[in-house]
């Protein structure tokens, strides 16, 4: 089941992104522990919440406008990244192949939160 988490990484970064919302695990410690709790406006890095990963892709559709998309095309995984205020891709590389599902999810979550962190985008 802790693969259903995004990495602690991530999580820090979402964090400072703003994302507060119930989850099913924290952070504490670096280690990740399963539980039902919700965590409010804590300041210590040593408790972060533990995002699944639809819960992340969604906070990046409600807070920002920004849909990360990962698909298999040709036995290879890519990603999209698109506003869904407006139409047209913020990001797409067909180049960019993924081995794994996994891989192109890190890699499309990264993306993401890099548009926000370079301000690339804006807070809705």
């Amino acid at each position: 089941m802790k693969n259903q988490f995004i990495p602690l990484y991530f999580a820090v970064k979402l964090k400072k992104l703003g994302f507060s919302e119930e989850c099913f695990g924290v952070y504490l410690n670096n280690h990740l522990e399963i539980i039902n709790v919700k965590i409010f406006n804590t300041t210590s890095i040593k408790i972060v919440e533990a995002p699944l990963w639809q819960q992340a892709f969604d906070f990046f559709i409600k807070r920002y406008n920004l849909s990360g998309e990962i698909y298999c095309w040709r036995k290879e995984w890519h990603f999209d990244v698109e506003r869904t205020d407006m139409d047209y891709q913020v990001f797409t590389n067909m180049s960019l192949t993924y081995k794994t599902q996994s891989d192109a999810q890190l890699a499309c979550l990264e993306k993401l939160i890099k548009l926000v962190e370079e301000k690339k985008i804006n807070e809705d």
